[in-house]
């Protein structure tokens, strides 16, 4: 069981040109857009432009959030730099999440998040979870623990992030 919430009438999953797409969605549609892209070479290059960012946050509520492939901090530092500070610009935050996952390279992956200002935003920052988790849910890797734990990040990499001021 991959997924318990791909069902949810709320959710539309998309498959197909996300930068299309993204150029031509409506003014704040998306609560959430999720972007799991391939790497940023090749045919996915544009879902890592600031054009792109731009779109997205253009089509997000305000307090959506934003959540696109982040790469590998061990191997990736300056790329990731560059998406929080430049094409994450528009955001009220901008916050990079690791993830573990043992069959990526470095056994590593990372989530760009962005959060767009919004007048009843009463988070500042993704670090914490907006909601608990419904028990009836079942999640074999989510908890609230893992959620914070993304956003511990190695020395190095929380030190170079944290001069963006974001």
């Amino acid at each position: 069981k991959q997924s318990t919430g791909s069902a949810d009438p709320r959710a539309d999953l998309l498959i197909g040109d996300g930068l299309a797409f993204a150029r031509a969605a409506a003014d704040e549609t998306y609560d959430v857009i999720i972007v799991d892209s391939s790497d940023p070479v090749g045919p996915a290059d544009g879902l890592f432009s600031k054009d792109f960012y731009a779109n997205a946050h253009r089509i997000l509520k305000p307090n959506g959030i934003l959540a696109t492939q982040g790469e590998c901090l061990w191997v990736n530092g300056e790329f990731i730099e560059i998406l929080l500070k430049e094409n994450l610009a528009p955001f009220a935050s901008a916050e990079y999440a690791s993830i573990q996952v043992p069959t990526y390279p470095s056994g590593q992956i990372g989530c760009c998040i962005g959060r767009k200002a919004g007048a009843t935003s009463t988070l500042p920052s993704c670090r914490e979870p907006a909601r608990e988790v419904p028990a009836d849910m079942d999640l074999r890797y989510y908890s609230k623990d893992m959620h914070q734990a993304a956003f511990a990040l190695p020395a190095f990499m929380a030190k170079r992030l944290s001069a963006l001021g974001k």
